[in-house]
């Protein structure tokens, strides 16, 4: 299909087909006759010639000049382009433009065309006549911008059997039927005698078992500049799954000799061949295509029916429909970051309990009718000066259980008990089995996904009447891309699940509070359920990590708001505090009482018994610290990185705590531009005049929550880097509240329709922040190699950066 008769048949046959059509509908009359001469003609044939030419009115360029004309220039403009490609890239594949995008603007102009003459002057006309020229740009752009790499006077290509390539790490690499197996750390050279007069690009094919994780290619060089040694010339990751790793060469004068380095292998890679070409491969992406398509279409047609002009009405079905779609679609993103291959634990576990999580164990323990872990301790660890002290452990050689609580001669796990209680008892009686910390933190990551997006509409009902209804929609999978949710997914280990868990039920306690005591306010049995079910969601948070806990804090004020409420009885008032009060209080006499028969103390949760990186005795509030805190917490920058998508999480100290801390790979907070934009618009949302709102909310009370959305990171952080340190972990406990008041923030700044001026220049700088913030989050999830998304999809992480990087 992709031959030069493809170039004239598709535009021919579609304009035909649109002729035929448009004479049928200007017979039927459909489309308005547009000859005045047409009632005296004489003869069917006649007729039917000057509606479809339009003799009798020659001014207008009619129904068969229209088609003739755009179906003409369909065809020049295929066959340039065909033969661009032909004749000045290097196509080694022959193939030229794909026939499905080619009937696409095919279709596309004759529809718009035939449209244009039924109804010139409708929305439907204009979004059609965009969409077709929509088309032909990104035709265009695809071949001459996407694809310019390919750009080359000669095509040459050389195809280098593994035999011509020179292995120079003999240990890790051997050669077996014509191709060379590595599994270690390999480098490969390329001998000058094998290289082409010209080489502008090499092309890498590789191959690995399917369930392999990514692996890491690089490529470096000598020429005429660097003559002696290797210049490092690219460097990406690769899966070996049927996708070539290709990679541009620009070489000064001569090139001698081409360097191939295989690292971060963890199992055997075979290298099928090695091909030289005099640029890079074209090979048009239909994907990259259709993307854009549909991204500037979906732009077009919002413009041309102005729906920016909608604010949200939670009493139209198609405002509600809308919001729960894009709930369903983000709670849906997080299945792709499912790991392959979980399988259940079966129980009772076969080996007893100390090669599992410490969730498995305190199921287990409970099991047992205990609260120490059934694991054996070493005597020799009450010997030690400081069993705490992680250098005297390691030194004295005595084995431990990592990162388990230690307390007189036992182990205990200091991990909060909700997930155990919520999700393995439930899943043990249906299914028999324990659950793998994959299945547990997927489960408690799309609750809470459908939990966040459900406290961002309950906030946005309580603090911004008019949101404008695209913006909101856009602002769910931001907020969900901000929530640090995907972090979870990623790593999916112990420790990220009590971060899901403790998220979970934040979002939800956040939710039902402000159901509670905003929206059902005329409603003191909804009123009563919703506080009940804030008070246990807050409870269980506190067992899943009390730290995240703190965030519910913004409910505060609106609390308060329910028990001076002076249009209620105190009784009624006073039946509502009860009904949060007393499953929070429940909930935290339970845990008390756990704490105390483990530590002997109902305030002591066993962190500070830890085997782990210090002894967590040392950690003290400093307000000196603060500074510190700020920085890694709310302003820490991410890293730049040489391999796709050329950034990521960073560890990075300071060297100025005058003691230990722990640092770890983490992102500040206003590294998100939704939530840096939150941070720079709180004055003006705090400024902004006004009175009562929704059900009785006061603009105090707004401000209030507003402030409190803000300031209760800044005290979360400088408590998380006192007592913990630095971690990505820590940083999730901050966004919660941080990504609702950014969402009100935003929302109220574009409260109602984006018009003219200044208020439309604030609306498209909105969507930039938005589509800043979910593009930075996606991204960044790849630059985490071999963990949850490209663990699971690790095709998927080549095809996105051909996508992208579409330069090299």
């Amino acid at each position: 299909m992709n031959t030069l008769w493809a170039d004239l048949f598709v535009p021919l046959l579609t304009g035909i087909c649109g002729a035929l059509l448009g004479a049928v509908l200007v017979q039927k009359q459909v489309i308005p006759c547009p000859s005045p001469a047409l009632p005296d003609s004489s003869g069917r044939l006649r007729r039917f010639w000057d509606a479809v030419w339009g003799t009798g009115a020659p001014e207008k360029p009619l129904l068969l000049r229209r088609l003739g004309i755009a179906t003409l220039l369909q065809m020049v403009l295929f066959l340039v382009l065909d033969s661009l490609v032909s004749n000045h890239m290097a196509n080694f594949s022959g193939e030229g433009l794909p026939f499905g995008i080619l009937l696409l603007i095919s279709l596309l102009c004759t529809g718009s065309v035939l449209l244009s003459l039924w109804r010139a002057e409708r929305r439907e006309s204009r979004l059609l006549r965009r969409l077709a020229l929509l088309s032909v740009v990104l035709l265009v752009a695809e071949v001459a911008v996407f694809q310019g790499k390919s750009f080359c006077n000669v095509s040459e290509q050389v195809l280098l059997s593994p035999e011509s390539v020179q292995i120079v790490t003999e240990d890790n690499a051997t050669r077996a039927d014509g191709t060379i197996a590595m599994t270690g750390d390999t480098t490969l050279t390329v001998a000058p005698e094998t290289l082409p007069s010209t080489v502008g690009a090499i092309q890498i094919r590789l191959k690995q078992k399917k369930d392999g994780e990514l692996f890491r290619v690089q490529t470096a060089i000598k020429d005429d500049n660097f003559s002696q040694t290797f210049q490092v010339i690219g460097e990406k990751y690769a899966a070996g799954q049927g996708r070539s790793c290709d990679f541009k060469v620009d070489p000064y004068g001569t090139l001698r000799e081409i360097q191939l380095k295989f690292s971060e292998l963890k199992s055997s890679v075979t290298l099928e061949s090695v091909v030289l070409y005099s640029a890079v491969p074209y090979a048009f992406s239909a994907v990259r295509y259709l993307l854009l398509f549909a991204a500037l279409g979906l732009v077009q047609w919002i413009r041309v029916y102005a729906l920016y002009r909608i604010s949200y009405d939670r009493t139209r079905f198609r405002h509600r429909a809308a919001v729960l779609v894009m709930t369903l679609v983000c709670a849906a993103s997080a299945l792709l970051f499912l790991r392959p291959n979980l399988t259940t634990i079966s129980y009772p576990l076969v080996n007893g309990a100390a090669g599992y999580d410490p969730y498995v164990q305190t199921f287990d323990a409970l099991q047992h009718g205990r609260v120490t872990l059934v694991l054996d301790a070493a005597p020799e660890l009450a010997e030690l000066d400081n069993v705490y002290d992680n250098s005297e452990r390691n030194a004295s050689g005595i084995s431990y259980a990592w990162d388990r609580a230690y307390y007189n001669g036992h182990y205990y796990s200091y991990f909060g008990i909700t997930p155990v209680l919520v999700f393995y008892y439930p899943f043990y009686w249906l299914r028999g089995a324990l659950p793998p910390l994959g299945v547990a933190v997927t489960f408690f990551s799309i609750l809470s996904i459908l939990f966040l997006c459900g406290a961002v509409m309950a906030f946005v009902r309580a603090f911004v009447p008019r949101a404008n209804l695209l913006l909101l929609l856009g602002c769910l999978p931001a907020a969900v891309c901000c929530s640090g949710v995907y972090f979870s997914l990623q790593y999916a280990d112990l420790y990220y699940l009590a971060v899901a868990t403790a998220s979970c039920f934040l979002l939800l306690a956040v939710w039902l509070g402000i159901q509670g005591s905003v929206h059902f306010a005329g409603k003191p049995v909804r009123r009563t359920l919703c506080l009940a079910g804030s008070g246990l969601s807050l409870i269980l948070c506190v067992g899943a990590r009390p730290s995240a806990a703190v965030a519910a804090a913004i409910l505060i004020p609106l609390f308060l708001g329910v028990l001076v409420r002076k249009q209620s009885t105190w009784k009624c008032r006073l039946s509502q505090a009860a009904a949060f009060l007393v499953p929070l209080l429940a909930g935290l006499g339970g845990i008390f009482a756990y704490n105390q028969l483990r530590f002997g103390s109902p305030l002591d949760f066993g962190a500070a018994y830890q085997l782990t990186t210090s002894d967590i005795h040392a950690y003290h509030l400093q307000l000196s610290q603060l500074p510190a805190a700020i920085y890694h917490d709310l302003l820490q920058l991410p890293r730049m990185s040489n391999t796709f998508p050329f950034f990521g999480v960073q560890s990075l100290s300071l060297n100025s705590y005058q003691a230990y801390r722990y640092v770890a790979d983490a992102l500040g907070v206003c590294s998100y531009p939704l939530l840096l934009c939150g941070f720079l618009l709180l004055p003006r949302v705090l400024r902004q005049p006004g009175s009562e709102t929704l059900q009785g909310v006061t603009l105090r009370q707004q401000r209030a929550v507003f402030a409190l959305c803000f300031l209760l990171p800044v005290a979360m952080a400088w408590l998380n880097f006192c007592m913990g340190g630095v971690n990505m972990r820590y940083v999730i406990d901050l966004l919660p509240p941080a990504v609702l008041g950014s969402v009100g923030c935003l929302l109220r700044c574009n409260s109602g329709t984006a018009r003219r001026g200044d208020s439309a220049a604030r609306y498209r700088l909105s969507w930039l922040v938005l589509l800043g913030s979910v593009g930075m989050v996606v991204l960044l999830m790849f630059s985490i190699v071999n963990q949850g998304l490209t663990k699971h999809n690790p095709n998927l992480y080549e095809a996105v950066e051909d996508l992208v990087v579409f330069w090299q």
